[in-house]
C-alpha cells in the first residue's frame, strides 16, 4: 500500500522522514508539525543524501582522540574533582584497552572486557559503574557530532 505522503510519516506530532538514494538510506525528524514544512525538510535531505552529505564517513578517529575532544569540551563545565576523576578513570583504563580503536568498531563486548578488567583488578563497583556512564556520555557525544568524528 503506497503512503499518501512518501517518505515521510507521522509520530505524534512531529513528522519524520525515510529516504533512500545511492544505495544509502537516513532517516530522523524533521522537526516539523505541518506537512509542508516537512516536505521540504525532507527534500533538502534528499538532496543532501544525493550530494553524499549525508554519507557515512569511511575512516573514523581512534576513542582517544574522542576522549581528548570531549574532556576539552567539557572542561569548563566540570568541577575540578569530577574532571580529574574522569581523566583518570579514562587514561588508566579506557584508552589502554580500546584508545587506539576508531569508534566505529567499538563494540558491547568491549565495554564489557573493560568492566571484567576493572572487576579483576578490585575497583570498586561504584568506580566501575561510574567510568563507564562517562565512556557512554562520550558515545553520546560522538553520535552528535556526527560528520566530525571522520578523519579527513
Amino acid at each position: 500500500m503506497a503512503t499518501p505522503h512518501p517518505g515521510l510519516y507521522r509520530k505524534g506530532r512531529y513528522w519524520y522522514y525515510l529516504i533512500s538514494a545511492n544505495g544509502q538510506r537516513a532517516h530522523g525528524s524533521t522537526r516539523a508539525t505541518d506537512l509542508a514544512t516537512a516536505r521540504r525538510v525532507l527534500e533538502e535531505k534528499r538532496k543532501e543524501l544525493v550530494d553524499g552529505l549525508l554519507k557515512r564517513p569511511t575512516r573514523f578517529k581512534p576513542v582517544q582522540d574522542l576522549i581528548q575532544e570531549w574532556l576539552r569540551v567539557n572542561r569548563s563545565i566540570f568541577s575540578q574533582g569530577h574532571y580529574k576523576s574522569a581523566e583518570s578513570a579514562l587514561r588508566n583504563w579506557v584508552v589502554p584497552v580500546i584508545g587506539t580503536m576508531p569508534i566505529n568498531r567499538v563494540s558491547t563486548s568491549h565495554v564489557m572486557d573493560l568492566r571484567v578488567r576493572m572487576l579483576e583488578a578490585e575497583c570498586s563497583g561504584t568506580y566501575v559503574n561510574n567510568t563507564i556512564k562517562t565512556l557512554t556520555a562520550i558515545f553520546n557525544f560522538a553520535v552528535r557530532l556526527r560528520r566530525s568524528v571522520a578523519v579527513a
